[in-house]
């Protein structure tokens, strides 16, 4: 009856203890997410993807005049109606990125990693560093958008070459 007894309490405590665990785990990730999320917020957060995204529309925009001259018009108006920052789905966009971002952070770093990111983010130089990220890379989008149409278009060479029938 002893044994019975010792080992009924050592079953509990084996249920308990992984019940224990799991909390820790589940206090661990939601630990986790709220430091990412504190990361993405001082980085911006939506705000700063919104900032990115004018200035990706207005890259494009140059890039259309650039290349299409006037006849770009048209494709910019249509753009520009269906790239409003102010659609829902854009907006939806917008917080599905900013989540993304929260559960990438969680996952490859840290509490402490992303508190001191957090902290340099949140100094006069992180500051200065995240507003110029999205002036960075509005300045790079144009030589991405050449790219990929260079890229594009050899794609294109390619197949009507044959190429992608050759091992």
């Amino acid at each position: 009856m002893w044994l019975l007894s010792r080992a009924a309490a050592i079953g509990v405590f084996a249920v308990w203890s992984a019940a224990l665990a799991q909390d820790a785990l589940k206090d661990s990730e939601a630990a986790r997410l709220a430091a990412a999320r504190d990361l993405v917020a001082a980085q911006g957060g939506v705000e700063q993807a919104r900032k990115f995204y004018e200035q990706t529309i207005a890259a494009f925009s140059a890039e259309l005049r650039r290349t299409h001259g006037g006849g770009a018009e048209q494709a910019m108006r249509a753009m520009e109606n269906v790239l409003n920052a102010s659609n829902p789905k854009i907006s939806g966009f917008f917080d599905e990125v900013q989540e993304i971002a929260v559960r990438f952070y969680a996952e490859r770093f840290t509490i402490e990693e992303m508190s001191v990111a957090t902290a340099f983010i949140s100094s006069s130089a992180g500051k200065k560093f995240q507003a110029a990220a999205p002036d960075l890379l509005a300045v790079l989008a144009p030589a991405y958008v050449r790219f990929q149409n260079t890229l594009f278009a050899e794609i294109k060479d390619a197949m009507a070459r044959g190429e992608p029938n050759k091992k």
